[in-house]
């Protein structure tokens, strides 16, 4: 039996009988297959990973340590222009409160299992990735009591957020959490980098503890698109899963922190972050969720784009959306598409029938160019 016919989602209780505490997953599928080979492969990933654990864990936080409220002249002076105390305070309350959710995100992945039979993910979600982020909310809950934050309302606002419904809308097969997880972790690992090295310029040692904790995010970030990868390339028609995630993507923080997720692209901005490096980021993230496939970037980056238009997409864009789901020319149209992305990213071609190719498509390549001018396809 060349794939799995064990399918959830054709014949699945309610979400509310499966998950009745603080997770809701919006919607299901029918066409996730993936073959046993497939399978095997990421549960020996993730047997490795649990056998052989990567990096060093963030550890617990000693909240009498070092105690002391900071100067707040100091403080100001090291915020970068623009951004007030108040303004780099939510910064860190939306990790406290989204990062304190570990396990109401956890039902999600649970929940996958129940649908499409994914024991390799619920293994990975229990016996790594759960022990791991348990341990990330306490830094940041350390800095904003040195703040003068009080542990009252602080432990208030950790257990509302841990009793909020969490409503997981960017699917639910085993191949979108994992996308939806790099993408994820990608955000938070920039988020907390940011963070982090503002707050090293008044607390080092504070400012270290909340770094460790972004370079947990970075791992996951590898793990989820190491399996994303298997499971695409056992299955290419997964990648259409794929591009349903992109487009559905919200961070979790939209459900515990709405008022300060909605101002996070000017949060970022204010910290120093380039949204350039970030977007280069999510590329490199879907390129690998594509298996570097430039073909399949391409499709998906002009649905994206067009998706994200919608009645306001340039003619050409439109014309390009139809052409790619055309057998005929669909190839040559996603190739060109896929190589605009490259450009973007600053690709350089490597071998000759990539440069041949290259110089032949420049004139194309600069029209779509034009098109797309200032539109984002992450993001």
């Amino acid at each position: 039996m060349p794939y799995q016919e064990e399918m959830g989602s054709c014949n699945i209780p309610s979400v509310d009988s499966l998950i009745p505490q603080r997770a809701v997953v919006s919607y299901s599928r029918a066409d996730y297959r993936i073959s046993e080979e497939a399978t095997r492969k990421c549960e020996a990933y993730v047997q490795d990973l649990i056998q052989h654990p990567q990096g060093r864990m963030v550890g617990s936080v000693d909240f009498d340590e070092d105690r002391h409220l900071i100067d707040k002249a100091k403080l100001r002076d090291v915020l970068p222009p623009g951004l007030s105390e108040q303004q780099f305070a939510n910064v860190l309350l939306l990790s406290v409160t989204t990062e304190a959710a570990t396990d109401t995100y956890a039902q999600v992945f649970h929940e996958s299992d129940r649908r499409y039979g994914a024991k390799w993910l619920v293994r990975l979600t229990d016996h790594v990735w759960v022990p791991d982020e348990t341990e990330h909310s306490e830094p940041f809950k350390d800095v904003l009591l040195v703040m003068g934050y009080a542990e009252e309302d602080l432990n208030r606002r950790i257990r509302e957020s841990r009793e909020k419904i969490y409503e997981h809308t960017s699917g639910d097969t085993p191949v979108q959490l994992t996308h939806f997880g790099t993408f994820q972790e990608h955000l938070t690992d920039n988020w907390h980098g940011f963070a982090g090295f503002i707050v090293k310029r008044f607390d080092p040692r504070r400012g270290r503890k909340i770094l460790s904790v972004k370079k947990r995010e970075t791992l996951h970030t590898m793990w989820y698109g190491d399996l994303t990868e298997i499971l695409v390339a056992d299955n290419p028609e997964l990648r259409y899963q794929v591009t349903d995630t992109t487009k559905r993507f919200r961070m979790p923080g939209n459900n515990y922190a709405p008022e300060v997720e909605a101002v996070s692209m000017q949060l970022i901005s204010l910290m120093g972050g380039d949204f350039r490096k970030i977007e280069r980021g999510l590329v490199r993230i879907m390129s690998g969720s594509y298996c570097d496939n430039i073909e399949y970037l391409g499709e998906a980056v002009i649905d994206l784009l067009a998706e994200k238009a919608g009645q306001e997409s340039p003619m050409p864009l439109k014309l390009a959306r139809k052409l790619s789901q055309t057998p005929a020319v669909g190839r040559v149209v996603n190739l060109i598409a896929g190589q605009v992305v490259q450009q973007r990213e600053g690709f350089k071609p490597a071998t000759p029938g990539e440069r041949i190719f290259w110089e032949a498509t420049s004139p194309i390549r600069s029209l779509v160019s034009q098109t797309t001018e200032g539109m984002n396809f992450v993001g």
